[in-house]
């Protein structure tokens, strides 16, 4: 009987180590995609970046937003409710489709040679 517990408790172990391993892997496989690839997963969102958001936040009016890892809940209220001297983008402006591709894009993306060259 001892010996059988024994195998089980090495059994049951060496399952744990495995799945861990798995965990890890695929932990560190998703963290190896690169940042950039946010400008093909989220077009809609670097395209409303560029022609709205960039026209602040790209020539030192508004803080830079790339590269800050920013949440998208905290983007997408900002977006809607506006800060300090940032308008309110009401759902006429931007959709909810867009605004959350937008806040997905900005919070995945690397900081802009601008926002680097500056630091």
């Amino acid at each position: 009987m001892k010996i059988e517990n024994e195998l089980r408790a090495k059994s049951y172990f060496l399952t744990l180590k495995r799945l861990a391993g798995i965990v890890l892997g695929i932990f560190f496989a998703m963290m190896s995609i690169p940042l950039t690839q946010a400008n093909e997963i989220y077009p809609k969102g670097k395209r409303m970046y560029e022609n709205t958001c960039a026209l602040c936040h790209e020539v030192d009016v508004g803080p830079d937003l790339l590269g800050r890892e920013l949440p998208t809940e905290f983007i997408t209220y900002i977006v809607r409710n506006g800060f300090q001297a940032m308008p309110a983008f009401p759902h006429t402006h931007v959709d909810e489709e867009t605004l959350l591709e937008l806040a997905q894009y900005i919070s995945a993306s690397p900081a802009s040679e601008q926002g680097a060259e500056d630091e």
